[in-house]
């Protein structure tokens, strides 16, 4: 007489089975936003750096490269108006200075 063994049942845990299936939740859609808007602010900082720098060395005239020099112009008031915004909306970050005599530190 031979017993068959079956496998045990075990219950699904998750809500969907299948996790890609899930919708993506608002803060995850914000959170990937800003972030692209840092890195492009970022992006515009850095090029009006370079610019900048390439200007200043004497590898370039900045009148006789007029176009390129509106493009910088453009994109520092882009990195202006990020940098702005971001210190703008910004709180105290941080514990408050005075905190720290009274941890220890």
């Amino acid at each position: 007489m031979a017993m068959t063994v079956e496998p045990p049942v075990y219950e699904e845990r998750r809500r969907i089975p299948d996790r890609r299936q899930a919708e993506r939740r608002s803060e995850d859609h914000s959170r990937y936003i800003r972030t692209a808007v840092a890195a492009a602010v970022a992006i515009c900082g850095g090029l009006v750096v370079v610019y900048v720098f390439f200007g200043l060395i004497g590898s370039m005239n900045f009148r006789s490269a007029a176009l390129a020099s509106g493009t910088a112009v453009v994109l520092a008031l882009v990195w202006l108006a990020g940098y702005w915004l971001r210190h703008r909306g910004a709180g105290p970050r941080g514990p408050d200075p005075a905190a720290r005599e009274r941890r220890g530190f």
